[in-house]
Protein backbone atom coordinates (compact mmCIF):
# COMPACT_ATOMS: atom_id res chain seq x y z
CA UNK A 1 0.00 0.00 0.00
CA UNK A 2 2.88 2.18 0.89
CA UNK A 3 4.75 1.51 -2.19
CA UNK A 4 1.55 2.32 -4.53
CA UNK A 5 1.01 5.86 -2.40
CA UNK A 6 4.77 6.79 -3.06
CA UNK A 7 4.51 5.59 -6.58
CA UNK A 8 1.25 8.01 -7.27
CA UNK A 9 3.05 10.75 -5.68
CA UNK A 10 5.96 10.41 -7.87
CA UNK A 11 3.91 10.32 -10.73
CA UNK A 12 2.26 13.41 -9.48
CA UNK A 13 5.09 15.07 -9.06
CA UNK A 14 6.45 13.98 -12.72
CA UNK A 15 3.23 15.58 -14.33
CA UNK A 16 3.19 18.55 -12.60
CA UNK A 17 6.89 18.67 -13.82
CA UNK A 18 6.20 18.27 -17.19
CA UNK A 19 3.44 20.26 -17.53
CA UNK A 20 5.58 23.33 -15.77
CA UNK A 21 8.34 22.76 -18.65
CA UNK A 22 5.96 23.02 -21.04
CA UNK A 23 4.58 25.94 -20.17
CA UNK A 24 8.46 27.27 -19.94
CA UNK A 25 9.78 25.87 -23.43
CA UNK A 26 6.58 27.51 -24.99
CA UNK A 27 7.01 30.65 -23.32
CA UNK A 28 10.28 30.99 -24.36
CA UNK A 29 9.16 29.80 -27.90
CA UNK A 30 7.00 32.61 -28.15
CA UNK A 31 9.35 35.19 -26.60
CA UNK A 32 8.06 36.02 -23.38
CA UNK A 33 9.92 35.30 -20.82
CA UNK A 34 12.85 37.42 -19.52
CA UNK A 35 14.44 35.25 -17.14
CA UNK A 36 13.39 31.72 -16.22
CA UNK A 37 15.08 28.46 -13.92
CA UNK A 38 14.91 25.00 -15.19
CA UNK A 39 15.79 21.99 -14.26
CA UNK A 40 15.81 18.97 -16.86
CA UNK A 41 14.37 15.25 -16.19
CA UNK A 42 14.88 13.67 -19.39
CA UNK A 43 16.45 14.18 -22.96
CA UNK A 44 13.31 14.91 -24.88
CA UNK A 45 12.48 18.22 -23.02
CA UNK A 46 16.10 19.05 -22.82
CA UNK A 47 16.59 18.95 -26.67
CA UNK A 48 12.85 20.81 -27.35
CA UNK A 49 14.29 23.53 -24.45
CA UNK A 50 17.65 24.47 -26.02
CA UNK A 51 15.63 24.56 -29.70
CA UNK A 52 13.38 27.19 -27.95
CA UNK A 53 16.19 29.12 -26.67
CA UNK A 54 18.02 29.25 -29.82
CA UNK A 55 16.64 32.12 -31.68
CA UNK A 56 14.89 33.26 -28.26
CA UNK A 57 15.68 36.89 -28.27
CA UNK A 58 13.70 37.94 -24.67
CA UNK A 59 15.52 35.63 -21.97
CA UNK A 60 18.44 37.57 -20.44
CA UNK A 61 19.06 35.24 -17.44
CA UNK A 62 19.06 31.03 -17.11
CA UNK A 63 19.53 29.60 -14.03
CA UNK A 64 19.89 25.84 -14.98
CA UNK A 65 19.79 23.85 -11.57
CA UNK A 66 20.00 20.23 -11.37
CA UNK A 67 19.85 18.76 -7.38
CA UNK A 68 20.65 15.68 -6.23
CA UNK A 69 17.24 14.48 -4.53
CA UNK A 70 15.22 15.06 -8.50
CA UNK A 71 14.36 11.91 -10.17
CA UNK A 72 16.23 11.71 -13.45
CA UNK A 73 15.67 8.71 -16.30
CA UNK A 74 19.16 8.29 -17.25
CA UNK A 75 21.91 11.06 -15.50
CA UNK A 76 24.91 10.61 -17.59
CA UNK A 77 22.82 10.96 -20.85
CA UNK A 78 20.69 13.65 -19.87
CA UNK A 79 23.61 15.73 -18.79
CA UNK A 80 25.49 14.15 -21.58
CA UNK A 81 22.22 16.18 -23.67
CA UNK A 82 22.69 19.53 -21.73
CA UNK A 83 25.69 20.53 -22.73
CA UNK A 84 25.10 18.87 -26.07
CA UNK A 85 22.34 21.25 -26.58
CA UNK A 86 23.40 24.13 -24.64
CA UNK A 87 26.42 24.98 -27.09
CA UNK A 88 24.75 24.49 -30.06
CA UNK A 89 21.92 27.32 -28.34
CA UNK A 90 25.05 29.91 -27.05
CA UNK A 91 25.96 29.70 -30.36
CA UNK A 92 23.29 30.88 -32.21
CA UNK A 93 21.54 33.34 -28.67
CA UNK A 94 22.37 36.53 -29.43
CA UNK A 95 20.13 37.52 -26.01
CA UNK A 96 21.16 35.83 -23.12
CA UNK A 97 23.69 37.43 -20.76
CA UNK A 98 23.50 35.51 -17.39
CA UNK A 99 23.83 32.09 -17.01
CA UNK A 100 23.60 30.43 -13.60
CA UNK A 101 24.90 26.98 -13.03
CA UNK A 102 24.20 24.45 -10.01
CA UNK A 103 24.56 20.60 -10.99
CA UNK A 104 24.44 17.20 -8.81
CA UNK A 105 27.49 16.47 -10.72
CA UNK A 106 29.21 19.40 -8.32
CA UNK A 107 32.97 20.38 -10.11
CA UNK A 108 32.26 17.29 -12.86
CA UNK A 109 29.50 19.32 -14.50
CA UNK A 110 31.87 22.50 -14.08
CA UNK A 111 34.32 21.13 -16.07
CA UNK A 112 32.23 20.16 -18.67
CA UNK A 113 30.37 23.85 -18.68
CA UNK A 114 34.14 25.10 -18.81
CA UNK A 115 34.90 23.42 -22.11
CA UNK A 116 31.74 24.35 -23.54
CA UNK A 117 32.43 28.13 -22.67
CA UNK A 118 35.85 27.34 -24.21
CA UNK A 119 34.76 26.26 -27.76
CA UNK A 120 32.91 29.31 -27.89
CA UNK A 121 34.63 32.17 -29.74
CA UNK A 122 31.48 34.81 -29.98
CA UNK A 123 29.09 34.11 -26.81
CA UNK A 124 26.66 36.69 -26.05
CA UNK A 125 27.02 35.37 -22.06
CA UNK A 126 28.63 38.10 -20.14
CA UNK A 127 27.85 36.91 -16.23
CA UNK A 128 28.45 33.16 -15.28
CA UNK A 129 27.64 31.94 -11.48
CA UNK A 130 28.96 28.76 -10.57
CA UNK A 131 28.82 29.33 -6.80
CA UNK A 132 28.49 26.11 -4.30
CA UNK A 133 29.64 23.37 -6.63
CA UNK A 134 32.40 21.89 -4.71
CA UNK A 135 34.73 23.27 -7.27
CA UNK A 136 38.17 22.09 -6.51
CA UNK A 137 41.65 22.07 -8.21
CA UNK A 138 40.56 19.91 -11.47
CA UNK A 139 37.69 22.52 -12.36
CA UNK A 140 39.75 25.62 -11.03
CA UNK A 141 41.84 24.13 -13.46
CA UNK A 142 39.39 24.10 -16.42
CA UNK A 143 37.67 27.12 -15.15
CA UNK A 144 41.67 28.60 -15.83
CA UNK A 145 42.02 27.42 -19.04
CA UNK A 146 38.92 28.53 -20.06
CA UNK A 147 39.67 32.39 -18.94
CA UNK A 148 43.34 32.26 -20.72
CA UNK A 149 41.34 32.73 -24.04
CA UNK A 150 37.97 34.01 -22.98
CA UNK A 151 36.77 37.23 -24.77
CA UNK A 152 33.35 37.28 -23.51
CA UNK A 153 32.66 36.91 -19.83
CA UNK A 154 32.48 40.28 -17.55
CA UNK A 155 31.70 38.53 -14.25
CA UNK A 156 32.34 35.54 -12.90
CA UNK A 157 31.05 34.42 -9.28
CA UNK A 158 33.15 31.44 -8.18
CA UNK A 159 31.70 32.07 -4.03
CA UNK A 160 31.52 29.47 -1.60
CA UNK A 161 33.58 27.00 -3.49
CA UNK A 162 37.06 25.37 -2.36
CA UNK A 163 38.53 26.72 -5.39
CA UNK A 164 42.82 27.09 -5.48
CA UNK A 165 42.58 30.91 -6.18
CA UNK A 166 46.19 31.39 -7.97
CA UNK A 167 45.11 29.02 -10.73
CA UNK A 168 42.20 31.64 -11.56
CA UNK A 169 44.56 34.49 -10.65
CA UNK A 170 47.35 32.97 -13.09
CA UNK A 171 44.94 32.61 -15.69
CA UNK A 172 43.60 36.39 -15.45
CA UNK A 173 47.01 38.11 -15.96
CA UNK A 174 46.19 38.60 -19.82
CA UNK A 175 42.32 38.70 -19.50
CA UNK A 176 41.14 41.86 -20.91
CA UNK A 177 37.41 41.42 -20.56
CA UNK A 178 36.38 40.34 -17.26
CA UNK A 179 36.04 43.53 -15.00
CA UNK A 180 34.29 41.73 -12.03
CA UNK A 181 35.15 38.42 -9.58
CA UNK A 182 33.82 36.85 -6.78
CA UNK A 183 35.80 34.60 -4.58
CA UNK A 184 33.85 35.20 -1.27
CA UNK A 185 34.40 32.00 1.06
CA UNK A 186 36.86 29.96 -1.01
CA UNK A 187 39.15 29.43 1.49
CA UNK A 188 41.90 31.62 0.57
CA UNK A 189 44.62 32.84 2.94
CA UNK A 190 47.27 35.56 3.02
CA UNK A 191 49.47 33.47 0.23
CA UNK A 192 46.64 33.47 -1.71
CA UNK A 193 45.87 36.93 -1.53
CA UNK A 194 49.80 38.06 -2.41
CA UNK A 195 48.77 35.80 -5.76
CA UNK A 196 45.47 37.83 -6.54
CA UNK A 197 46.86 41.66 -5.91
CA UNK A 198 50.02 40.57 -7.90
CA UNK A 199 47.88 39.79 -10.94
CA UNK A 200 46.22 42.97 -10.37
CA UNK A 201 49.45 44.76 -10.83
CA UNK A 202 49.51 43.78 -14.51
CA UNK A 203 45.60 43.21 -15.38
CA UNK A 204 44.62 46.54 -15.23
CA UNK A 205 40.40 45.19 -16.68
CA UNK A 206 39.33 43.68 -13.67
CA UNK A 207 37.33 46.30 -11.10
CA UNK A 208 35.40 44.56 -9.02
CA UNK A 209 37.07 42.21 -6.38
CA UNK A 210 35.04 40.56 -3.83
CA UNK A 211 37.29 38.43 -0.99
CA UNK A 212 35.11 38.04 1.65
CA UNK A 213 34.37 35.31 3.92
CA UNK A 214 38.18 34.64 3.42
CA UNK A 215 41.17 33.74 6.01
CA UNK A 216 43.49 36.96 4.81
CA UNK A 217 45.59 38.84 7.40
CA UNK A 218 48.12 40.12 4.49
CA UNK A 219 49.11 40.00 0.99
CA UNK A 220 47.15 43.53 0.10
CA UNK A 221 49.09 45.38 -2.58
CA UNK A 222 47.63 49.04 -3.85
CA UNK A 223 45.56 48.67 -6.97
CA UNK A 224 44.91 51.80 -8.46
CA UNK A 225 42.44 50.63 -11.14
CA UNK A 226 39.92 49.00 -8.26
CA UNK A 227 36.45 50.81 -7.91
CA UNK A 228 35.11 48.08 -5.43
CA UNK A 229 37.07 45.57 -3.02
CA UNK A 230 35.22 43.35 -0.73
CA UNK A 231 37.43 42.12 2.58
CA UNK A 232 34.47 41.77 5.21
CA UNK A 233 34.87 38.32 7.33
CA UNK A 234 38.39 38.30 7.03
CA UNK A 235 41.71 38.36 9.83
CA UNK A 236 42.77 41.83 8.57
CA UNK A 237 44.71 44.06 11.35
CA UNK A 238 47.39 45.79 9.54
CA UNK A 239 45.95 48.20 7.35
CA UNK A 240 49.27 49.56 5.83
CA UNK A 241 48.77 48.62 2.48
CA UNK A 242 45.16 49.88 2.06
CA UNK A 243 46.10 53.47 3.63
CA UNK A 244 48.57 53.69 0.46
CA UNK A 245 45.68 52.54 -2.22
CA UNK A 246 43.85 55.38 -0.44
CA UNK A 247 46.59 57.81 -0.83
CA UNK A 248 47.75 57.01 -4.66
CA UNK A 249 45.88 60.14 -6.30
CA UNK A 250 45.29 57.92 -9.23
CA UNK A 251 43.06 55.55 -7.27
CA UNK A 252 39.50 54.76 -8.42
CA UNK A 253 38.06 53.13 -5.24
CA UNK A 254 34.79 53.78 -4.83
CA UNK A 255 33.89 50.90 -2.50
CA UNK A 256 36.04 49.52 0.07
CA UNK A 257 34.34 47.00 2.80
CA UNK A 258 36.31 46.09 5.74
CA UNK A 259 33.58 45.00 8.40
CA UNK A 260 34.33 42.21 10.45
CA UNK A 261 37.82 42.27 10.81
CA UNK A 262 40.56 42.76 13.50
CA UNK A 263 41.22 46.29 12.93
CA UNK A 264 41.39 48.72 15.64
CA UNK A 265 41.70 52.46 16.99
CA UNK A 266 44.97 52.73 15.16
CA UNK A 267 44.14 51.24 12.08
CA UNK A 268 40.84 53.52 11.95
CA UNK A 269 43.26 56.45 12.95
CA UNK A 270 45.46 55.45 9.95
CA UNK A 271 42.16 54.88 7.53
CA UNK A 272 40.81 58.27 8.67
CA UNK A 273 43.72 60.03 7.73
CA UNK A 274 44.69 58.99 4.80
CA UNK A 275 40.34 59.58 3.62
CA UNK A 276 40.89 62.82 4.67
CA UNK A 277 44.40 63.51 3.03
CA UNK A 278 42.77 62.06 -0.43
CA UNK A 279 39.84 64.89 -0.07
CA UNK A 280 40.46 66.70 -3.15
CA UNK A 281 41.11 63.44 -5.32
CA UNK A 282 39.24 60.49 -3.50
CA UNK A 283 36.22 58.92 -5.23
CA UNK A 284 35.30 57.11 -2.04
CA UNK A 285 31.45 56.94 -1.91
CA UNK A 286 31.40 53.58 0.44
CA UNK A 287 33.48 52.84 3.56
CA UNK A 288 32.12 49.99 5.32
CA UNK A 289 34.32 49.01 9.31
CA UNK A 290 31.48 47.48 10.60
CA UNK A 291 32.24 45.14 13.36
CA UNK A 292 36.09 45.54 14.04
CA UNK A 293 37.74 46.32 17.15
CA UNK A 294 37.11 49.88 17.25
CA UNK A 295 36.08 51.71 19.94
CA UNK A 296 33.68 54.62 20.56
CA UNK A 297 36.92 57.16 21.05
CA UNK A 298 38.04 56.18 17.35
CA UNK A 299 34.77 55.29 15.84
CA UNK A 300 34.30 59.68 16.03
CA UNK A 301 37.86 59.85 14.77
CA UNK A 302 36.37 58.49 11.45
CA UNK A 303 33.18 60.41 11.73
CA UNK A 304 34.96 63.07 11.48
CA UNK A 305 35.73 62.47 8.00
CA UNK A 306 32.36 63.61 7.38
CA UNK A 307 32.77 67.14 8.21
CA UNK A 308 34.66 67.93 4.93
CA UNK A 309 33.83 64.97 2.35
CA UNK A 310 31.10 65.31 0.13
CA UNK A 311 32.20 62.59 -1.78
CA UNK A 312 31.88 60.01 0.96
CA UNK A 313 28.10 58.48 1.04
CA UNK A 314 27.89 55.26 2.96
CA UNK A 315 29.81 55.48 6.65
CA UNK A 316 29.37 52.33 8.20
CA UNK A 317 30.37 52.00 11.91
CA UNK A 318 28.21 49.74 13.69
CA UNK A 319 29.53 47.10 16.45
CA UNK A 320 31.37 49.27 18.02
CA UNK A 321 33.34 48.62 21.38
CA UNK A 322 33.80 50.60 24.74
CA UNK A 323 32.36 53.02 26.72
CA UNK A 324 29.44 55.46 24.87
CA UNK A 325 30.62 58.38 23.91
CA UNK A 326 29.54 61.47 25.91
CA UNK A 327 25.83 63.46 24.59
CA UNK A 328 28.64 66.39 24.30
CA UNK A 329 30.65 64.53 21.60
CA UNK A 330 27.52 63.67 19.93
CA UNK A 331 26.24 67.00 19.41
CA UNK A 332 29.44 68.38 18.51
CA UNK A 333 29.94 65.35 15.98
CA UNK A 334 26.66 66.41 14.25
CA UNK A 335 27.01 69.72 14.44
CA UNK A 336 30.02 69.87 12.36
CA UNK A 337 28.55 67.51 9.89
CA UNK A 338 25.26 69.69 9.52
CA UNK A 339 27.18 73.04 9.56
CA UNK A 340 29.27 71.82 6.64
CA UNK A 341 26.31 70.71 4.57
CA UNK A 342 24.64 73.47 5.33
CA UNK A 343 27.28 75.65 4.62
CA UNK A 344 27.78 74.05 1.31
CA UNK A 345 23.83 74.22 0.23
CA UNK A 346 23.66 70.60 0.60
CA UNK A 347 20.49 70.49 3.01
CA UNK A 348 21.48 67.00 3.80
CA UNK A 349 19.44 65.03 6.93
CA UNK A 350 22.17 62.56 8.00
CA UNK A 351 20.13 59.27 8.25
CA UNK A 352 20.51 56.16 10.28
CA UNK A 353 19.63 52.58 10.22
CA UNK A 354 17.06 51.00 12.34
CA UNK A 355 17.59 48.51 14.15
CA UNK A 356 15.24 45.93 16.57
CA UNK A 357 16.08 47.42 19.72
CA UNK A 358 14.10 50.80 19.11
CA UNK A 359 11.15 51.98 20.33
CA UNK A 360 8.99 52.77 17.94
CA UNK A 361 6.96 55.20 19.90
CA UNK A 362 9.77 57.17 21.30
CA UNK A 363 11.00 57.53 17.31
CA UNK A 364 7.99 58.82 16.28
CA UNK A 365 7.83 61.47 18.94
CA UNK A 366 11.15 62.46 18.28
CA UNK A 367 9.62 63.06 14.44
CA UNK A 368 6.80 64.60 15.56
CA UNK A 369 8.65 67.08 17.53
CA UNK A 370 10.55 67.83 15.19
CA UNK A 371 8.60 68.36 11.74
CA UNK A 372 10.08 71.39 10.61
CA UNK A 373 13.93 69.93 10.80
CA UNK A 374 12.38 67.48 8.88
CA UNK A 375 10.84 69.38 6.03
CA UNK A 376 14.13 71.37 5.38
CA UNK A 377 15.76 68.57 4.10
CA UNK A 378 15.99 68.16 0.41
CA UNK A 379 18.01 65.10 0.18
CA UNK A 380 18.91 61.85 1.87
CA UNK A 381 22.14 60.37 2.28
CA UNK A 382 23.08 56.94 4.12
CA UNK A 383 25.38 58.03 6.40
CA UNK A 384 26.24 56.18 9.56
CA UNK A 385 27.40 57.73 12.68
CA UNK A 386 28.43 55.48 15.83
CA UNK A 387 26.89 55.99 19.38
CA UNK A 388 25.57 52.60 20.59
CA UNK A 389 25.51 49.75 17.74
CA UNK A 390 25.16 46.04 19.64
CA UNK A 391 26.52 47.04 23.09
CA UNK A 392 26.05 44.74 25.73
CA UNK A 393 22.86 46.16 26.74
CA UNK A 394 19.90 45.35 27.95
CA UNK A 395 16.46 46.18 26.33
CA UNK A 396 15.85 49.21 28.08
CA UNK A 397 19.45 51.12 28.34
CA UNK A 398 19.98 50.37 24.29
CA UNK A 399 16.32 52.42 24.40
CA UNK A 400 17.50 54.84 26.60
CA UNK A 401 20.81 55.52 24.74
CA UNK A 402 18.99 55.38 21.40
CA UNK A 403 16.68 58.23 22.20
CA UNK A 404 19.70 60.12 23.72
CA UNK A 405 21.34 59.71 20.53
CA UNK A 406 18.58 61.19 18.21
CA UNK A 407 18.30 64.02 20.93
CA UNK A 408 21.80 64.70 20.54
CA UNK A 409 21.24 64.83 16.61
CA UNK A 410 18.26 66.86 16.48
CA UNK A 411 19.95 69.57 18.72
CA UNK A 412 22.34 70.22 16.40
CA UNK A 413 19.99 70.29 13.94
CA UNK A 414 18.56 73.11 15.58
CA UNK A 415 21.06 75.66 15.44
CA UNK A 416 20.62 75.55 11.63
Amino acid sequence: MMEAESSFEEDDHSLKHHYKMNQIIDRVYHHQLDRTVVVFRNVQETILFFEALRFNTSVYELAILMDQDDHYEDPEELMKTVFEQLEKALQHNRTLKTLIWRSFQMERGVIQLARVLSNLKDCSIENLNVSHNQIKKDGAEAIADMLKNNTFLISLDLSQNDICSSLIAKALYNNKTLRRLSLSGCGIFSTGAKVIFEMLQVNHTLEHLDLSLNNISSGMKPVQHLKSLNLKFNRIEDVQNIVFMLKQKDNNLESLNLSRNNICDKGALALSKAICDSLHFSKLKSFLLNDNRISHQGACVLADILVDNHVLKELGLMGVHGPIVSYDQMKNTFRSVIQNEFDQGNHTLVSFEKNWYWNDEQMDQMFIENQDITKRTLAMQKVFIPVLWQLDLDQESLETETFRFFRAFYQAMEDY
